[in-house]
């Protein structure tokens, strides 16, 4: 991979004050990317500008704003557009989960966590993907997860959120592969953020110890990204989860992760 390939074009990177996003936002600036980074934290954001325009010397602003609400979409469009900026590459990757028991309980937040994972990943796709045709390059990357191809037993919506973006990238990728848009779908599994804790889903430390790092799934998207790769799965642990959900039954796996988490992460 060309290591200027990335060099003065503007990405746009969600979720990016920590966890995957905000490795990404490194390998993407050590690249030579400049950046607009979206998340709610703002003071969060604010220090990792600093970070990356001392270290990499490129150009950095961000948008303080919440995914959970609809037409967010629009706003960050707007913002670019107002700063003169041509958004060449689109990173998705903001998201959280809900346990399964608070889903039924607290509706309306499931709703939230559709418009970040699904809704608003769906419309910046497709909102910058204009310009991307009209220069004849572009880049997107959506962040799904492993589980969108193993069901889990302990967050059911989000399960399905993240299998409709794999879905979704899917088929952007067949329909714009040919046409300068390089489009990926990256599903990282177990990686050490504050993701789990964020989203109150207790992590055994037995577990923990085995998960991977934010920068390796940094570091393997934007490699697949760059090469024009419909999927990446990071780790061979991730994949070997991947090849064990193609043999044995999901209705089998579900059952088994039910028996397991109903011991191990309490609802």
């Amino acid at each position: 991979m060309k290591e200027n390939l990335f060099e003065d074009k503007w990405a746009l990177v969600t979720g990016a004050s920590s966890g995957i996003g905000k490795e990404i936002a490194f390998e993407l600036a050590r690249k030579r990317a400049n950046l607009v980074l979206v998340s709610r934290n703002e003071s969060m954001l604010k220090i990792l500008q600093n970070q990356l325009k001392e270290k990499y010397q490129v150009k950095v602003l961000f948008f303080s704003i919440d995914l959970s609400r609809s037409n967010v979409a629009c706003e960050i469009e707007k913002y670019c557009e107002d700063h003169g900026i041509c958004i060449t590459i689109v990173v998705n990757n903001a998201g959280y989960a809900l346990k399964t028991a608070n889903e039924i309980k607290k509706p309306e937040q499931v709703s939230g966590m559709l418009e970040v994972l699904v809704c608003n990943l769906t419309e910046l796709s497709l909102r910058f993907l204009p310009g991307m045709m009209q220069k004849g390059e572009g880049y997107i990357l959506n962040v799904s997860s492993i589980v969108a191809y193993i069901p889990v037993a302990s967050t059911l919506t989000y399960h399905a959120a993240k299998a409709y973006v794999l879905a979704f990238t899917k088929a952007l990728h067949w329909e714009y592969a040919k046409k300068g848009i390089h489009i990926t779908c990256s599903l990282p599994g177990a990686t050490k953020t504050g993701f789990a804790k964020a989203s109150d889903l207790y992590v055994p430390e037995q577990l923990w110890n085995t998960y991977g790092s934010a920068e390796s799934v940094a570091k393997a998207s934007i490699k697949a990204m760059a090469k024009n790769q419909c999927i990446v799965i990071p780790g061979w642990n991730n994949r070997f989860l991947y090849w064990l959900s193609r043999i044995l039954p999901h209705y089998w796996i579900y059952t088994c992760q039910k028996k397991y988490w109903s011991h191990y992460r309490p609802s």
